[in-house]
C-alpha cells in the first residue's frame, strides 16, 4: 500500500484561521495593554500545535479540550521585549524558565481557607460536614490536605527561588504571621546581606522639550496621501469563495471518458455527497485506503456517521454508489500512469499578473507534478447535473490555479457523469 504525507499540517491550517479571522487585529483592539501577552499566548498555541502530526488535527483538539477540562495549567507564552523589561508571572508559570534577577512577591498572603469538600488521595476517598453531623475521619483528612497542601508550597517555593541566575532579592516579611507563605521555611535571612541599594543612582528625569503643533489640515491631509501611497492595499482573491475571475483561460467543452459507465439508478446530490467523495480521492492518493470496493464502503459509511449530527435524520447516501463513483474518478488514465507524482489537497498561495497587490488563496483538490512542476491540476465535482453557467464557473476557478501553479493545464473532473472538462490557460488580465 502506499502512502504520502498529506500536506496541511494542524499547524498551518490554526495560522491560516488567524489569518482569516484577523485575530491579531481583533486582540490589539480589545485591549490595547494586554496585547502582546495575549499574542504570545496565541503564538504559543500555534507552536504547541507544530508538534502534531499532518493527521493529527483531531487528537490536537482533543488534548486542548481535555487540558481545559481538568484545568491544566501551561507555560504561557513570552513575550518578545525590545532591551530590558520586568515579566510579572506566577510561580507554575515560571516553570522552565530562567531570569536574571528574581523577586518573589506576595508571599506575605497565606493558604486558602479550606474547601467544604475534602478529598483524601491515599484512598481516593471524599468527606464533609452534612448539617450537624461530623464524620470521624473528616479531621485525619484534613490534616493529610493540610500537609500535601505543606509540601506543594515548599515545591513551588523551590522553583521560585531557583528561577534566578544571578541574582535572587527575597523580601524580608517580619510582620507575618507563621501562615505565610514565606514562612512555610527558615531562609535565615538574619545570616543574609541586606541589598545596598545606596549605591544604585538614579539617573534624573529629563522632561523633553513640547514643541507646538503646526499640522495644518493641508498638512495632515499630505502626509496622508504619503502614508496611502507608501502602503499597498492587498487584495486577496479566493476562487473558492466566488470572488471575480483575472485569468484569461481556453476551456474545452466536457468530454466523457475513455471507460463505459454502467447504467446506475438515480442519484441524489447533497454537500453531503460531495464531501465524501472529495475526501475518498483523498484517501486513494495519499495510500491511507485500499482501493477496493469494500474498504470505500466501510470508509463511506463511517464518514457518515461522523459528519451527521446525532440528533439529524441520517441522510439516504448510497454507499455503495460512493464507492463506485471514486474508484471510477481514481482508475482515470490521467491519475493512475504516475500515482506517486499525484498530490491531494496542494494549498495554492501566489500572485496574478504583475501587480503585486492582488493575490490568490486557495486548494486544489490534486496535482499531478512532472520533475518537479505542476502539469495537471485536479479539481473533483460530484454535481448529478451540472448546467453550462456551473461548467464556466468552475473553469473561472481552476484557471487561477493553473495560473498560479504554472501548470499545463487543469482537469475539472465530473465524478458522477463520467466527464473530463479541460482548462488551458492564456494569459493574465492586467486590467
Amino acid at each position: 500500500m502506499r502512502r504520502r504525507v498529506q500536506s496541511t499540517a494542524p499547524s498551518l491550517l490554526i495560522a491560516e484561521a488567524i489569518e482569516r479571522l484577523k485575530l491579531r487585529a481583533i486582540l490589539v483592539a480589545r485591549s490595547a495593554d494586554q496585547a502582546s501577552r495575549a499574542l504570545a499566548n496565541m503564538d504559543a498555541i500555534l507552536e504547541r500545535a507544530g508538534v502534531y502530526g499532518v493527521r493529527g488535527f483531531r487528537q490536537f483538539a482533543r488534548d486542548l479540550d481535555a487540558d481545559w477540562s481538568r484545568r491544566a495549567s501551561h507555560t504561557e507564552g513570552v513575550v518578545d521585549a525590545e532591551g530590558q523589561a520586568i515579566e510579572i508571572v506566577t510561580i507554575h508559570s515560571s516553570k522552565g524558565l530562567e531570569w536574571s534577577v528574581v523577586i518573589p512577591i506576595n508571599t506575605a498572603s497565606g493558604p486558602r481557607p479550606p474547601e467544604q469538600f475534602v478529598h483524601r488521595r491515599s484512598d481516593d476517598t471524599l468527606h464533609w460536614v452534612l448539617r450537624d453531623i461530623v464524620p470521624p475521619s473528616l479531621a485525619e483528612a484534613m490534616i493529610t490536605e493540610s500537609e500535601e497542601e505543606s509540601q506543594q508550597r515548599l515545591r513551588l517555593l523551590y522553583v521560585a527561588c531557583t528561577r534566578a541566575m544571578d541574582l535572587l532579592v527575597l523580601p524580608d516579611l517580619s510582620w507575618t504571621d507563621d501562615a505565610a507563605w514565606m514562612r512555610a521555611i527558615d531562609f535565615k535571612l538574619q545570616d543574609v546581606p541586606e541589598l545596598d541599594i545606596s549605591r544604585l543612582v538614579k539617573k534624573p528625569y529629563e522632561r523633553p522639550a513640547e514643541h507646538p503643533n503646526m499640522q495644518t489640515p493641508e498638512v495632515f491631509e499630505a502626509e496622508q496621501s504619503r502614508i496611502n501611497k507608501a502602503f499597498l492595499d492587498i487584495r486577496w482573491i479566493r476562487p473558492s469563495d466566488g470572488d471575480p475571475d483575472l485569468v484569461q483561460f481556453h476551456a474545452a467543452p466536457a468530454v466523457a471518458w475513455e471507460q463505459p459507465i454502467e447504467p446506475t439508478s438515480p442519484v441524489r446530490g447533497s454537500s453531503l455527497r460531495g464531501i465524501i467523495l472529495h475526501k475518498l480521492m483523498e484517501d486513494f492518493l495519499t495510500g491511507e485506503l485500499e482501493e477496493s470496493a469494500e474498504a470505500a464502503e466501510r470508509r463511506s459509511s463511517r464518514l457518515v456517521r461522523e459528519l451527521v449530527p446525532a440528533d439529524a435524520p441520517m441522510p439516504q447516501l448510497d454507499v455503495q454508489e460512493l464507492s463506485a463513483t471514486a474508484l471510477r474518478t481514481i482508475a482515470l488514465k490521467e491519475l493512475s500512469d504516475d500515482r506517486d507524482n499525484v498530490i491531494a489537497e496542494v494549498p495554492v498561495y501566489g500572485t496574478i499578473g504583475v501587480d503585486i497587490d492582488r493575490l490568490i488563496a486557495g486548494r486544489a483538490d490534486a496535482v499531478r507534478y512532472r520533475n518537479g512542476d505542476a502539469e495537471i491540476v485536479f479539481d473533483w465535482k460530484s454535481d448529478v447535473d451540472s448546467k453550462p453557467d456551473d461548467h464556466a464557473t468552475y473553469a473561472h476557478q481552476l484557471a487561477q490555479y493553473v495560473h498560479v501553479l504554472r501548470a499545463k493545464r487543469g482537469a475539472i473532473v465530473y465524478m458522477t457523469t463520467g466527464e473530463i472538462q479541460w482548462v488551458e490557460p492564456a494569459q493574465v488580465s492586467t486590467t
